[in-house]
């Protein structure tokens, strides 16, 4: 019986489309010579941190057999990797991708805390 991730599902939806946006605006900034940052190590760095958001976000979004234990490690990794990109952005100068990291920052506690067991834990007696 699969029990239903409304919630949870739309935010790994939301965290893989905003690492999507993240990753092609890395990927133009360290590419375009007039960013700055064109070439640069901490660029590359991003796209790669990015990339791997993203493939977590749809990893998540998509595997919905996936082992408990394997989507709370998922979880677990890419809080640190969001809040550490949208703060590599920040010292890169790259206000897009920060804004990138907070939708997904917003998405993935969405997918944390949301969907149908966070609501119906707090009722007494309910039965999910």
């Amino acid at each position: 019986m699969m029990r239903a991730r409304t919630g949870a599902d739309f935010g790994a939806w939301v965290v893989a489309a905003a690492s999507t946006i993240g990753l092609v605006v890395c990927t133009f900034n360290f590419l375009d010579p007039g960013s700055g940052i064109a070439g640069s190590a901490g660029a590359l760095l991003a796209i790669v941190a990015t990339a791997l958001i993203l493939a977590g976000g749809l990893v998540l979004a998509l595997v919905r057999s996936a082992p408990r234990w394997l989507r709370a490690s998922l979880d677990a990794l890419l809080l640190p990797d969001v809040i550490g990109t949208a703060f590599a952005a920040y010292m890169l100068e790259a206000p897009l991708v920060v804004a990138a990291m907070a939708v997904a920052l917003v998405g993935l506690l969405v997918h944390i805390f949301g969907g149908d067991r966070a609501r119906t834990a707090s009722i007494p007696g309910a039965t999910a």
